[in-house]
């Protein structure tokens, strides 16, 4: 979906799509360090 340079600079023409994946990523790891705290207490809640 995202196509990302090798580089930390986006093509002019394309920054707000590089800055959204950047933003997806984010929210990626995010998730991935609140892992157990979402198992934990995501079917309790139930808000997920």
């Amino acid at each position: 979906m995202f196509n990302f340079s090798s580089n930390n600079h986006p093509p002019a023409n394309n920054s707000k799509q590089f800055y959204v994946g950047q933003t997806i990523l984010a929210l990626l790891n995010d998730a991935k360090l609140y892992q157990g705290t979402l198992i934990r207490y995501g079917a309790k809640n139930d808000w997920l």
